[in-house]
């Protein structure tokens, strides 16, 4: 991780963190603004995307995000974390799964899906 991220300024580091946040957190809003953010962070992350992410680390992602967010909100709480990790399970999921099916129009199966 640090490797892909060390390319990156600090400054653009924090940017790279808000969008995936606001990604997350939007992704249950209504609109194609959300179905936006969601789609922007898999072809980033996807295996031929320009930060390719292996499904296993979004874990360690969220659990950092929940111990940053325990350790700098004077208001957290066990309620407030159940909310967060509620709001970010199935974007996770979502991620996996786009992840492991692949580029649009991409089988499962090595050929080229039915569109």
């Amino acid at each position: 991780m640090a490797e892909t991220l060390g390319r990156y300024s600090a400054e653009r580091q924090r940017l790279i963190l808000d969008q995936s946040i606001h990604a997350v957190m939007h992704h249950e809003g209504s609109g194609s603004g959300a179905a936006d953010g969601i789609h922007r962070v898999v072809q980033v992350h996807s295996r031929h995307g320009e930060v390719p992410i292996e499904p296993t680390l979004y874990p360690v992602w969220v659990e950092s995000l929940v111990e940053s967010l325990r350790e700098t909100d004077p208001d957290w709480d066990a309620t407030l974390e159940k909310e967060w990790r509620a709001v970010i399970a199935p974007v996770v999921d979502t991620l996996v799964e786009l992840h492991l099916a692949g580029p649009p129009g991409y089988s499962r199966g090595g050929g080229i899906a039915d569109v």
